[in-house]
């Protein structure tokens, strides 16, 4: 957590919560945002995979 940021939001995941904060200091937020959104958007797919390959590793952890 950053107090010094303001938060846009708190996000839930499974029991728990994430706070979703903001440098306003940064000279290029928008492009930042634009960029990591453009690599969200092309590349949905493999980081999709990537996360269920890591879902079922973790899975598999459990078990042992």
């Amino acid at each position: 957590d950053y107090p010094n940021y303001p938060l846009l939001d708190r996000v839930g995941l499974q029991g728990g919560a994430m706070n979703v904060s903001i440098c306003k200091d940064n000279e290029h937020i928008e492009n930042d945002i634009n960029l990591f959104d453009d690599c969200l958007h092309k590349d949905d797919e493999i980081i999709s995979e990537r996360l269920n390959v890591l879902h079922g590793l973790l899975k598999e952890i459990r078990k042992e």
